[in-house]
């Protein structure tokens, strides 16, 4: 794809297509492939067509959640935000769906997306929902700081940054003894 990034910017989309044909025929093994060629190049619409195709035709639930996530992707590029977080419901729904609790686990930073979705598309009550309900599933857990940390870059957007500063402050002075590295990020998150 960056072959055909170089030939676009020269100005020679008879190259881009050429090679497009070409990827079109590897890839007809491989239609995730030929959907993300597509993405890559600007051909939304096709990319979003093989996406929702992949997201129907597959039995395997973390394949079709890849494919929702992939289709809200696109949706979010195209600034369509609640249909992006609509489609993401359908991925978090797809991996629920598994009998494999490590795959049903992958909903988690799904719902993350989730909530950025519904920010984008106007549903403040709704993102915040989705994040206190993050946060109410894992309390002391190994990634908790993230989520709080997300939280409150969260509130920051949507002009609620004191807010968000006293969340991370109550969280820091509730954990004391956090590594480093995770005392530093939400140290980092806390000056911004």
């Amino acid at each position: 794809t960056s072959l055909a990034g170089l030939y676009r910017q020269l100005g020679r989309p008879d190259a881009v297509a050429a090679i497009a044909v070409k990827i079109r025929a590897l890839a007809s093994n491989n239609q995730a492939a030929l959907a993300q060629f597509y993405e890559q190049n600007g051909q939304l619409e096709e990319a979003a067509a093989i996406y929702r195709k992949l997201a129907g035709q597959s039995a395997d639930p973390q394949a079709t959640a890849n494919a929702w996530q992939s289709l809200a992707n696109v949706f979010a590029r195209q600034e369509q935000y609640t249909d992006a977080a609509a489609t993401t419901q359908q991925a978090i729904a797809a991996l629920q769906s598994s009998d494999k609790s490590w795959i049903r686990d992958q909903a988690s930073w799904m719902r993350q997306n989730l909530a950025s979705y519904l920010r984008q598309a106007g549903e403040i009550d709704q993102a915040d929902q989705v994040f206190r309900q993050l946060l109410r599933e894992d309390p002391g857990g190994p990634q908790e700081y993230q989520m709080m940390t997300m939280y409150a870059q969260h509130l920051a957007a949507t002009n609620r940054a004191a807010q968000g500063e006293s969340l991370l402050q109550d969280y820091l002075a509730g954990h004391l003894k956090l590594d480093w590295p995770q005392r530093g990020s939400v140290l980092f998150h806390l000056t911004n």
